[in-house]
């Protein structure tokens, strides 16, 4: 212990006398090791265990399969299935179903929207959310006939009831929709438990994305549950499972799709063809952030690796340096294992450093992100450090010992004694100027595939920002309002939207600078779609497997010119589309409701042919066209009879998710519920914003503007993640970069030391300043050069790997690659400049003089 301390102070006084290499050393050290420490917070957050519930990796969700995996019905499971499922599965300890609403609570005189969760009673077992007061729900609950029961939030008990013990057994009033009685009605619900504080809803599938759903202020028990009861077609719920311990994956795989196929045998006409998927929230995590994560780990182990052979450089040049102290200290009695202890501890005082400067700047880092994050991205924001994260960057102190102290120290502790002091020193020069030569040529070809694949990456960004959206956001402005549903509103038919809607159209376009105004259900990039099936009504019917899903949106007249969606066939609709069509007799077909469809859609059904004219059905198809059909039967309870749509115009494709979006088919129905407002405008948004917000709100008090944004804005938010993960590899292509520069500028300048004698004596016979600095030069463009051809294999690696988040441009672009290489050269002559500059200044008589 007391000899360790010796070598610890004699380390300390070491690094006082030459600061510039414990202050370069941490400084790598901390840039590698605090990058990869963020980077495993995020992983850790995200992928690792992404879910703070216990055990997540015995946590699945579980929904059924649509005969061609339809995107639609994929995430969901009926209410008969779910009751056959949980009365026939013996692999999981818990089995739930849940699915996200809303209710209303009154608030300061009007009532308030609120996030509402039915459940079953297994669900909160499963997430291991216990009530902090109170208790969950019980096994009878689930049950129908149960009485008005809640679970309320941790936040509604501090908010209504001040955190009072007694909660339990008070009645709170809830407007909830009652499907017997088709109205919303208020009715007391006796509050049996309280949530513990920061419960949330962990993320989980959602058509073909990955969404948490909203934290829920009150949970319902499933026996309040009647949509869809009885009723196998009518996909009602999500569902978790907790597998039992001891049981495997497979198993569950195994068992659930033979209680399906089972089903399917005696419920053909709604099952038949049927799966099961079972996945787990880890996986599910993972396919949703792991290649991002994976990419931005990579990139921080990447730059660890620079700071590394940059460290290894220094302490090579180092050791190299003190080649003649060393061997007069072994001379004088001091044993290799006590040299070699000496460098180590050193190298060890140098980890610890780096490690503890590197959880500072992963700290500052993450409060930086979290800063920067865009506001879709509230897990970045959420990201903190703990006791794993701290001992992920112990671990990498430790490799990083391994790293840059064990080879150099190794290196200086075996010279030999006579000849380094009778050469002084110059031996190990050649061999440590060929290692450091080496390390730094590494560091360029790293730096290199960091520097391509931001490259890749940026590229990317640019040509999903220059993707036509299928709308023009010049001019436009979007307006999203919060009205009450029918019911809770004296805006309850149709005719009294429709007068709405004029109402607020007429005072709109009285503002300066507006011209169009129209509404529509779901705006383009809002990340929102109503799935309908579609059929088309001319040809025999379709498989239930081959059956496509299709986007179903509503809108005014003029929402297609307001939004400069371009026209393509046909005609927009008009004020006659938005009348409701009565049905006929019993047995007649329904009246027929214009519609226009996408281009997508129209070439999947009539490839050849104009589609204006031709009709489709929404649920079925025509049932004169199948064989025992009838307009008396449909496809579920909930539409008795099929719904025919005549084409009366064709559109352009729309984004609705993202600005990268493919394709989608759509189609329009004429709708005038005020939900979201488009408008066509010129002018400032600053001065036009305020003065919309405040038309609409004076039209009528029960309206309220929710946001109001430019259409720019919209594109902006919706490519802001993607941006922001560029932003993140750009910024490691840019520290990776100047990490290269400086390890080039420090072997170049070592170079022009150790090479003093020889630069003297070439200088001495006869040849000029610029023919040494042009041998300095070249010595530093090979190994710039060799560098940039290592890299290239690792540029081409790296962009297969990060093919999937490319967006029209390939993993091996040759312009991205020929920019990289320039600016990489521009930085190595950077890099050299002051050495050969110093090279070119040698005086050959003070170095011969000296030698």
């Amino acid at each position: 212990m007391q000899t360790l301390l010796s070598d610890l102070r004699h380390a300390l006084r070491s690094f006082r006398r030459s600061p510039a290499l414990p202050t370069l050393t941490v400084l790598a050290l901390g840039l590698g090791i605090g990058a990869n420490t963020a980077v495993y917070s995020a992983a850790d957050q995200l992928v690792l265990r992404s879910h703070r519930i216990p055990e997540p990796g015995r946590v699945v969700q579980i929904w059924d399969r649509y005969p061609n995996e339809d995107p639609g019905n994929e995430i969901q499971i009926s209410v008969p299935n779910y009751e056959d499922y949980a009365a026939q599965q013996r692999v999981f300890e818990h089995f739930a179903v849940f699915q996200p609403g809303s209710g209303y609570v009154e608030a300061d005189g009007r009532l308030e929207s609120r996030p509402v969760l039915s459940a079953s009673h297994e669900l909160l077992p499963i997430l291991g959310a216990n009530p902090v007061v109170g208790r969950g729900f019980l096994p009878e609950e689930s049950e129908p006939g149960v009485g008005p029961l809640v679970v309320i939030s941790h936040g509604v008990w501090q908010e209504h009831y001040g955190g009072a013990p007694n909660v339990v057994g008070q009645t709170i009033d809830l407007t909830l929709w009652k499907q017997s009685a088709r109205a919303y009605v208020p009715e007391p619900y006796e509050v049996v438990g309280v949530l513990p504080e920061g419960f949330r809803m962990p993320p989980i599938k959602l058509r073909d994305r990955y969404v948490a759903p909203a934290t829920p202020d009150f949970v319902l028990p499933l026996g309040l549950w009647e949509w869809g009861r009885g009723n196998r077609g009518m996909y009602a719920f999500r569902a978790l499972g907790r597998l039992a311990p001891g049981r495997q994956l497979s198993e569950a795989r195994v068992e659930m799709n033979g209680i399906a196929s089972r089903i399917a045998r005696a419920n053909p006409d709604t099952n038949e063809g049927y799966s099961v998927a079972v996945t787990p929230l880890e996986t599910l995590s993972r396919d949703a952030y792991g290649q991002q994560v994976l990419l931005l780990w990579g990139a921080a182990v990447l730059l660890l690796l620079i700071g590394c052979a940059n460290v290894a450089a220094l302490l090579i040049g180092r050791a190299v340096a003190r080649e003649r102290e060393l061997a007069i200290r072994k001379a004088l009695g001091a044993g290799w294992g006590r040299v070699l202890r000496q460098l180590l501890a050193e190298s060890g005082l140098l980890a610890l450093a780096g490690g503890l400067a590197g959880l500072v700047l992963a700290f500052a880092g993450l409060r930086l992100l979290g800063g920067l994050a865009p506001a879709g991205l509230e897990s970045i924001q959420a990201i903190g450090l703990d006791v794993r994260v701290f001992g992920f960057a112990i671990l990498m102190s430790i490799l990083t010992v391994v790293l840059f102290g064990v080879g150099p120290s190794l290196v200086a502790a075996r010279l030999d004694v006579n000849h380094s002091i009778k050469t002084g020193g110059r031996t190990a020069a050649a061999g440590g100027l060929r290692s450091i030569r080496w390390l730094v040529t590494g560091e360029v070809a790293l730096a290199f595939v960091l520097l391509t694949t931001g490259g890749l990456l940026w590229a990317s960004l640019a040509n999903m920002l220059q993707t036509d959206p299928g709308f023009d956001a010049e001019g436009r402005y979007l307006v999203s309002t919060a009205a009450f549903l029918p019911g809770l509103t004296k805006f309850n038919t149709g005719e009294d939207h429709r007068r709405l809607f004029a109402e607020i159209q007429e005072a709109l376009e009285a503002l300066p600078g507006v011209t169009r105004v129209a509404l529509t259900g779901n705006p383009p990039l809002s990340g929102r779609v109503a799935s309908a099936d579609f059929s088309p009504g001319d040809r025999p019917l379709i498989p239930p497997e081959e059956r496509q899903s299709v986007e179903w949106m509503r809108a005014t007249p003029g929402y297609f010119a307001t939004m400069g969606i371009p026209l393509l066939e046909g005609r927009e609709l008009e004020p006659a589309d938005l009348g409701r069509r009565e049905p006929g007799a019993p047995g007649e077909p329904l009246p027929e409701i214009p519609i226009l469809i996408s281009e997508a859609l129209a070439r999947l059904y009539w490839p050849d042919e104009s589609a204006v004219g031709k009709v489709g059905y929404y649920g079925i198809q025509d049932p004169a066209t199948v064989e025992g059909g009838s307009y008396e039967t449909g496809w579920d309870t909930r539409y008795p009879m099929p719904f025919p749509l005549r084409v009366v115009g064709v559109v352009g494709n729309v984004n609705q998710l993202s600005v990268d979006d493919p394709p989608r088919r759509q189609f329009y129905t004429g709708g005038t519920r005020v939900q979201h407002i488009v408008i066509q405008a010129r002018g400032d948004a600053v001065a036009l914003l305020p003065r919309i917000r405040s038309t609409i709100e004076g039209v009528d008090a029960e309206l309220d503007v929710v946001s109001a944004m430019p259409f720019g804005d919209r594109v902006d938010a919706v490519a802001a993640e993607a941006r922001f993960q560029f932003f993140l590899i750009g910024a490691f292509a840019f520290l990776s970069t100047v990490m290269a520069v400086l390890g080039l500028f420090g072997v170049m300048g070592y170079s022009v030391r150790q090479r003093m004698r020889e630069i003297g004596i070439r200088i001495s016979i006869g040849a000029s300043n610029e023919e040494v600095q042009r041998m300095i030069l070249r010595q530093g463009a090979r190994l710039v050069g060799i560098g940039i051809a290592l890299g290239l294999f690792g540029s081409w690696a790296m962009g297969r790997l990060v093919r999937g988040l490319l967006f029209g441009v390939g993993p091996f672009a040759p312009g991205i690659l020929a920019a990289s290489v320039v600016v990489m050269a521009v930085a190595a002559l950077i890099g050299c400049v002051l050495p050969v500059r110093r090279a070119g200044r040698v005086d050959p008589v003070a170095i011969l003089r000296a030698d």
